[in-house]
């Protein structure tokens, strides 16, 4: 008996990306269903479908596909990055960056991961990690037109931030006690 198990999932995925490309969400959402019909233990379909479902606002059922996926492999970097984005949304800023950096470190190579690595440290208010994630996505090899796009969102996003920090008043240091108003509230002897 001929399984045709195989070429049905690649005309999903064919298909479902085709959906995506046009902005067709809710159609990719359905043929990756369908691939998780024929495939429960598809990591790769449970994190592409979850990532399309973030691009439309459905995060608890990204989130679910994400930590199923990572159930099935826990190394799966595209995973990591889609509950990265969950968790941003959600405002965990710490998850968000220990799922973008395992992703970059498992080897995804999508600008997005560095860039929402940046804004991770961005919200976190550590500029200098934020500065060096945003020149990573600037100097990375362009594939297309998705890494165009982002490298000129890094590009924008690295300027703010630079223009940021040369406008931002840097504080003198004081010395243990100082008010800052140049009274101590230690008595001088």
């Amino acid at each position: 008996m001929l399984d045709i198990t195989p070429k049905l999932t690649k005309a999903y995925f064919n298909r479902a990306r085709a959906y995506v490309e046009k902005g067709d969400n809710l159609r990719a959402v359905a043929d990756y269903t369908r691939i998780l019909d024929l495939d429960p233990l598809s990591d790769f379909a449970l994190s592409v479908r979850g990532w399309v479902l973030t691009k439309l606002g459905h995060w608890a059922d990204a989130r679910r596909d994400a930590e199923r996926a990572l159930a099935i492999k826990p190394s799966n970097p595209y995973a990591h990055y889609v509950r990265g984005l969950v968790a941003q949304e959600e405002g965990r800023t710490e998850q968000a960056l220990e799922d973008f950096t395992r992703s970059v470190a498992l080897g995804f190579v999508q600008p997005m991961a560095h860039i929402m690595r940046a804004e991770a440290y961005r919200a976190r208010g550590d500029a200098a990690l934020a500065i060096e994630c945003y020149r990573a996505t600037l100097g990375a090899e362009s594939r297309g037109r998705d890494d165009d796009a982002a490298q000129k969102l890094a590009s924008e996003r690295l300027q703010e931030l630079l223009v940021e920090q040369q406008s931002s008043p840097v504080a003198p240091p004081f010395a243990p006690g100082d008010t800052g108003d140049g009274h101590s509230e230690f008595p001088r002897g």
